[in-house]
């Protein structure tokens, strides 16, 4: 919360507390955000149609898997509406993160990565969460993929399991989505264990 209210200007909410809160509450990786057009926001959800490289052309999405819809909250809703109400789309390609040396026009409309790694470095510098090396330069305790992580990190905590879980994350498969985040899955392996030792089954097989 520390880290995407530094981002508000003025108390309004700036481009990169708007992209934060995206990343943590949508789970959208970074090419995907920047992509990401007002025509694509929708009632309640976001369509992932595009995605921004690191040049900030727009060659599309990583995979067919990325294509999907995500639901969004009230509170985001009052966020995106807010910072179009100051900010408007401001650009000739409806892009929310926009280049800001051409206005979105030409063959590289996008932000690229390098926009919102300063701006998030520059906030958690100022906020002291990383550390200075010897030659006195600040490394970032996290990077801004750490916010997908986050979002993703949540849905699974509130129990989402299968397709509801993997198709949010964009991922193909569920097992790659278990891979990436197995250590959030171990809770299960303690389900498994309570209901193998406790076979009531067994016990009055056992018994007779």
């Amino acid at each position: 919360y520390k880290v995407m209210n530094v981002g508000k200007v003025r108390g309004v909410p700036g481009w990169i507390y708007t992209y934060l809160v995206l990343a943590v509450f949508t789970g959208m990786r970074g090419g995907e955000l920047r992509g990401l057009k007002w025509s694509d926001i929708k009632d309640d959800h976001i369509e992932v149609r595009e995605g921004a490289d690191r040049y900030g052309e727009l060659p599309g999405v990583k995979t067919a898997a990325a294509l999907r819809e995500i639901p969004y909250s009230a509170a985001v809703a009052d966020v995106l509406k807010a910072y179009k109400k100051e900010w408007g789309n401001g650009n000739a390609a409806d892009l929310l993160f926009a280049n800001t040396a051409n206005g979105g026009i030409g063959s590289n409309p996008a932000m690229t990565p390098s926009g919102p790694r300063k701006r998030i470095t520059s906030i958690l510098k100022t906020l002291g969460i990383g550390e200075f090396s010897d030659d006195g330069k600040f490394k970032a305790k996290f990077s801004g993929h750490a916010f997908r992580h986050y979002a993703i990190s949540t849905w699974i905590a509130a129990g989402l399991r299968g397709l509801a879980l993997t198709k949010p994350c964009g991922h193909k498969k569920e097992s790659f989505t278990r891979e990436v985040y197995w250590h959030l899955f171990e809770d299960e392996l303690d389900k498994s264990r309570d209901v193998i030792a406790d076979n009531d089954a067994a016990s009055d097989m056992l018994a007779a």
